[in-house]
């Protein structure tokens, strides 16, 4: 069936035309390729392989991806000169079609170019061939036959930077380039910011340890210059303060001596006031003295007549109480009578009823039972405390054992002594140190760990010399920190303040989980080792942390006998291991095949982990103790019950002790009962004896009454009397008494005038002789302080002249001008004493001090220039990122998708995935592949897969790229090299099916060999090459067409 190709149907870019002189196994050569699939078969030899090269060569392309020769004059075919390749493209719509040729010189290996058969530079050729989106280097889009095997060898990063060129736009691979270089300068930013930050944390923390040194110098000379002014200062402030205090005290003297001659002129007045008021006071108090006298006549005779009208009122009222008492009397009696009959009457029935029944025959078998009981609880409780006591002996053993135990534990706890010896021959500093931390441990926010060699055990002794020759020297003798601020605080003491020259180490965001060895433990056990380093070692996190960061523990397989070293290598994986007290090293050469070379050491002996504390003897004594403690706890619990049973017989006993007081109280009330009755007829006589002195009552009572209103109405008469005697006094009382007040009035008044005048005085003759006091003491402080004067000038001006430095005078002069003189004096004291308590301080100190803050200033203005650097840096690289990785992922998933798709509809899987990397550069396509039901998905390698299988998953992946890549044609050279049949027919019609039922683009497929029955498609173009020695000068290619035709006829 004949296909008849329409125009619109050749993809700008596509080839179209092949014509080809002198070039390798060619004379002359021209074809015309289709746009869809064009399959290229020929005998090994004939030059399908020289297709491929005139199309990469042509098209701008250099030897070397070829994988054949490097010079482009390898290519002439041998006995000629000369060599032309010539190449048309099909052109854009409206456009002619492209043509380029490249001419080939043997002799001067080079080449000339034309495009439209006009001379051209091999830069416009390259531009001319990149607006087509041709990329002949990308194996993506040209894969020759010499370069099959690399692709499936590409690493996963050069993988991705292909297909990005194939599938992705310009822009996708420059974002990456930019994204890879902007992150090595990063991290060289980063880096370098981190080293300056260390270096400026470390002048940092050096002028912290001199920083008190250089204040208390800069302090001290402070002070030392403020003492000077103040020196100064205080003779003009004394000299100022002597020449105000003599013209104050002149003011003073004048003003005291005006106010003396003025008092002493207001004084006299009062004087002559004061005598005429005298001889009032002499007048009113004789008057006062006479009505006083009459008063107190007056008042006894009338206080005389109250006390016995108070008297008889209270005689009268004791006999009129008397009185009344008899009604009530004659109640009270009346009611006991009655009581009396109601309880003889009582005790009569009592006595005739008889005496109570006798219980004590009862009471008494009663109490003898109870005390029965009571021997019996007794006796048991005697037996429960004799057990209690059993296993309180036992207790006392087990306790006794665990003594024991515990000091086993110690003995063996003793091994960390030993090393500590070990460690102060080995290292003095460290030794000290140790000894510092110990005493110190308070000032650390999280614990602060030894020496690495006193922290660590093995848990099996035998490793101990394979393991401390793992372990470097400088790292044993390593202290380990868990915050930053400890690591600072401990390192300012012991590193910069002692002196000592100890390692410290601080991993604050490690954690163990994050070492993860290179290989499962199965798998190196299966090569001969019996565990890795880290798992032989017992001790706190995050020493174990120190001992993977520091010396890879956790990725170091050990080894008491041989294991197979070649295998170990060959895997390229364990870079240090330990076997038959030998230490191997294994590194690779950075260059070529990157061999392997391998160092071996002995192992050394050990000095520290030898002496370990054996884990397992440590661990049975743990469990000893713990199931001793067990056997305490169920002693505890059995006295508890023995205690808990006690408790129940006493509560018993209890009980008991209740009843027996119950009948004890009945046998008391039975004798009580008897004697009660005894005792009724004696009560009964007393009763009947009340009874008749109750009767014969009324009679004497009315006796007593009669006499008492006799005496009632005796003092109702002489208190009437009195009365009117108390009233004639009281009148004559109040005449007197207001006479005598008038007196005393008439006194007062005087003597409060006379009061007032002697105040006024006697506040003059104070401010008199107060003023007088003041003059005289003013006039001797004025001739005093013109003294002091004088002598505080001289002093003053003694000291100006010593003084060598004028500004020191100057700076005194304008030193606080309205301060007080007590202010300056206490100022110099504060700044003596101050000096004092400052000790001095070396001036070298000073110095290095302020170099190191120049070096700090310096430094930081540096760092502040690369962190904005590397803000700036970050932010762009994240911006380009949020552009590039998006469209990448989606460019992944779809091939993913597709590849996936391809590999099912073969029977089998495949799936391709973005491997991230913090390092964009790592950054990598990993293509994954299943061929067997029995296996998993499984990485494509050059190493893993068979030949074909990676043939077949390398087309399977340039056709999953077919409708991303915007690329016109695709050659693929003997890629079915090394397939099975199966797999080369189904990968035939994979490749059939997506060349031309889909919109694809050109396709170029090279092969030496043709199965039979193969699917076509009318689309597809095949080619075959006949060339060789063989060839007759002159074939009739259109007789043998017809001839062949009619035979099939």
């Amino acid at each position: 069936k004949t296909y008849r190709m329409h125009s619109s149907e050749i993809k700008a870019g596509s080839i179209v035309r092949v014509s080809l002189r002198h070039f390798v196994t060619y004379d002359a050569c021209k074809f015309h390729p289709g746009p869809h699939l064009n399959m290229i078969i020929g005998p090994n030899g004939t030059g399908k392989s020289t297709i491929v090269c005139a199309i990469a060569l042509g098209l701008g392309g250099q030897p070397s991806i070829l994988g054949r020769a490097k010079d482009i004059s390898a290519f002439v075919k041998h006995g000629y000169e000369k060599a032309s390749i010539e190449i048309e493209l099909q052109g854009h719509p409206n456009q002619r079609n492209l043509v380029v040729t490249r001419h080939i010189q043997r002799k001067s290996n080079s080449s000339s170019w034309e495009l439209n058969r006009r001379n051209a530079t091999f830069k416009e050729v390259q531009e001319a061939v990149r607006m087509y989106r041709i990329q002949v280097d990308n194996l993506c889009q040209f894969l020759p036959q010499d370069r099959v095997c690399e692709f499936a060898r590409m690493t996963p990063s050069e993988l991705l930077r292909e297909t990005q060129k194939a599938a992705g736009t310009t822009q996708l691979s420059e974002w990456h380039q930019q994204l890879g270089r902007m992150h090595k300068e990063q991290k060289q930013l980063e880096s370098q910011v981190n080293r300056q930050q260390t270096d400026m944390d470390l002048l940092i923390k050096r002028n912290e340890v001199l920083e008190r040194e250089v204040r208390t110098y800069q302090e001290r000379q402070a002070t030392l210059h403020r003492i000077a002014v103040l020196e100064a200062r205080i003779p003009m402030a004394r000299y100022q303060a002597a020449r105000e205090k003599r013209e104050q005290l002149r003011e003073e003297r004048k003003s005291a001596h005006q106010k003396y001659k003025q008092l002493e002129r207001q004084h006299r007045p009062h004087m002559q006031r004061k005598t005429a008021i005298q001889a009032e006071i002499h007048q009113t108090q004789e008057r006062k003295v006479e009505a006083e006298q009459e008063c107190s006549t007056t008042n006894r005779q009338f206080t005389k007549s109250m006390n016995e009208i108070e008297k008889l009122t209270s005689q009268y009222d004791d006999q009129r109480s008397a009185l009344k008492s008899f009604k009530d009397r004659e109640v009270a009696r009346r009611q006991e009578l009655t009581k009396l009959r109601q309880e003889i009457e009582q005790l009569q029935q009592e006595i005739r009823a008889g005496p109570p029944a006798d219980r004590s025959d009862e009471i008494n078998r009663k109490l003898a039972d109870i005390n029965e009981r009571n021997r019996e609880l007794h006796t048991r409780v005697r037996e429960l405390q004799g057990r209690q006591q059993d296993v309180v002996r036992e207790s006392r053993q087990v306790n006794d054992k665990i003594a024991s135990k515990h000091q086993e534990l110690v003995n063996l706890d003793d091994v960390r002594n030993q090393r500590l010896l070990a460690l102060q021959k080995f290292n003095v500093d460290s030794y000290q140190a140790v000894q510092w931390l110990r005493q110190n441990r308070s000032q650390f926010d999280q614990p602060v760990f030894e020496p690495i060699c006193l922290e660590i055990n093995l848990k099996n002794p035998r490793y101990s010399h394979a393991v401390e020759t793992l372990i470097q020297s400088s790292t044993l003798k390593t202290f380990v920190c868990q915050t930053e601020e400890d690591y600072h605080r401990f390192t300012a003491e012991v590193n910069d303040r002692m002196g000592l020259k100890v390692n410290v180490v601080v991993f604050p965001r490690k954690q163990l989980s994050q070492y993860k060895p290179p290989l499962p433990v199965d798998q190196v056990q299966e090569l001969g080792f019996e565990q890795y380093a880290l798992d032989m070692v017992d001790g706190p996190a995050a020493v174990l942390v120190a001992l993977c960061e520091l010396d890879k523990l956790h990725a170091t397989p050990v080894a008491q006998g041989n294991v197979d070293n070649e295998r170990v290598v060959d895997l390229r994986v364990l870079r240090q291991y330990v076997a038959n007290n030998t230490l191997y090293n294994v590194q690779f050469s950075r260059y070529g095949n990157r061999l392997p070379f391998v160092q071996t050491m002995g192992v050394r002996p050990g000095m520290f982990l030898g002496q370990s504390a054996n884990m397992d003897d440590r661990n049975r004594l743990e469990d000893e103790i713990d199931g001793l403690r067990r056997q305490l706890t169920q002693n505890e619990t059995r006295i508890r019950e023995l205690k808990q049973a006690e408790n129940a017989l006493r509560a018993e006993d209890h009980q008991l002790r209740s009843e027996k007081e119950h009948w004890a109280e009945q046998k008391l009330d039975n004798k009580k009962g008897m004697r009660e009755f005894e005792g009724k007829g004696l009560k009964l006589d007393t009763l009947k004896s009340r009874l008749q002195e109750l009767r014969l009552a009324p009679q004497r009572e009315r006796i007593k009454q009669e006499e008492i209103r006799a005496k009632l109405h005796s003092l109702a008469v002489r208190r009437g009397r009195c009365v009117l005697q108390a009233k004639d006094f009281l009148e004559r009382a109040v005449e007197n008494q207001l006479k005598a007040s008038q007196a005393f009035l008439g006194h007062l008044q005087a003597m409060n005038r006379m009061s007032q005048v002697e105040e006024e005085l006697e506040a003059y003759d104070q401010e008199l002789r107060q003023a007088a006091e003041v003059f005289q003491s003013v006039e001797a402080q004025f001739q005093r302080s013109k003294e002091e004067l004088v002598t505080e000038r001289r002093n003053m001006d003694n000291h100006v002249r010593r003084l060598e430095n004028d500004e020191i005078l100057e700076e005194a002069r304008a030193y606080e001008p309205d301060a007080t003189l007590e202010k300056l004096e206490l100022a110099l004291v504060s700044e003596r004493t101050s000096l004092n308590l400052r000790n001095d301080v070396n001036s070298a100190s000073v110095e290095q001090y302020e170099e190191r803050q120049l070096q700090i200033e310096r430094l930081r203005e540096q760092l502040e220039v690369h962190q904005t650097e590397l803000t700036m840096l970050t932010d762009n690289l994240r911006s380009i990122q949020e552009q590039w990785e998006p469209a990448l992922v989606d460019i992944i998933q779809n091939i993913s998708e597709k590849f996936s798709a391809a590999f099912d509809r073969i029977g089998c899987a495949g799936e391709v995935r973005l491997s991230k990397h913090e390092d964009f550069d790592k950054w990598g396509i990993d293509i994954l592949v299943k061929f067997r039901e029995s296996e998993s998905l499984q990485l494509l390698t050059g190493q893993r897969q068979s030949g074909g299988e990676r043939s077949v998953s390398t087309i399977l992946y340039l056709m999953a790229l077919q409708e991303l890549a915007v690329a016109p044609f695709r050659v693929v050279d003997e890629i079915n090299q090394g397939m099975d049949p199966r797999n080369e027919r189904m990968v035939h019609r994979q490749l059939v099916y997506a060349a031309c039922e889909t919109q694809s683009s050109q396709y170029f497929l090279i092969t030496p060999k043709l199965l039979p029955n193969l699917e076509y498609h009318p689309k597809m173009k095949v080619l075959c090459i006949y060339n060789g020695e063989w060839q007759p000068d002159n074939f009739p290619l259109k007789a043998y067409i017809r001839n062949k035709e009619g035979r099939q006829r």
